[in-house]
């Protein structure tokens, strides 16, 4: 459990987008942390941003450098991109909602950003995780380029995390 916790910036940057969201409508911590002003928020939810952002290429670098660990970077490419489904499915629903509306459709463009630069941040482990995987014989070197372009898309890099994680697994079985 102590090897996620490098990653929590990775894990919560979604989730600040929809804390912020609940702030903007409810009220909730505006005047006390955000002095009523939605671009302290924003600042804010960039700041978090950046360092999650920080913290994903600190660990595929270090990652990089460790020794048949593929199957743990693996691995926690699969874990960082499950547990941004819920967050991407409201941050959606969310988006449809505001574009309703001429008023709001820059933020629906705003947070279509934001699972951008999310999918961006948890898509350079991917490709890390399947570079590692391909020097150590866990992922086939023929689809290095497709799995590696997958990670960027949406719906596309969540099942091919988990397929990559599953076919990694099994060889690892296979060889041990």
């Amino acid at each position: 459990m102590k090897k996620y916790i490098i990653a929590l910036p990775i894990f919560i940057f979604p989730y600040t987008v929809l804390f912020g969201i609940y702030c903007t409508y409810t009220g909730f911590l505006m005047d006390s942390l955000f002095q009523s002003h939605g671009l302290v928020l924003l600042f804010w939810i960039n700041i978090i941003y950046f360092i999650g952002f920080i913290y994903s290429v600190v660990y595929a670098i270090i990652s990089l450098f460790r020794k048949n660990k593929s199957l743990e970077l693996i691995k926690m490419n699969m874990i960082i991109k499950l547990v941004h489904i819920p967050a991407y499915i409201l941050i959606f629903l969310l988006g449809i909602l505001l574009f309703i509306s001429i008023f709001t459709m820059g933020v629906s463009f705003y947070l279509i950003f934001l699972d951008c630069l999310t999918i961006f941040c948890s898509g350079i482990i991917g490709v890390m995780a399947i570079f590692k995987g391909t020097k150590e014989n866990k992922v086939d070197k023929k689809y290095f380029i497709k799995y590696s372009l997958l990670q960027f898309v949406f719906c596309f890099d969540v099942f091919y995390a988990v397929h990559i994680f599953n076919k990694s697994k099994k060889l690892s079985y296979k060889t041990a």
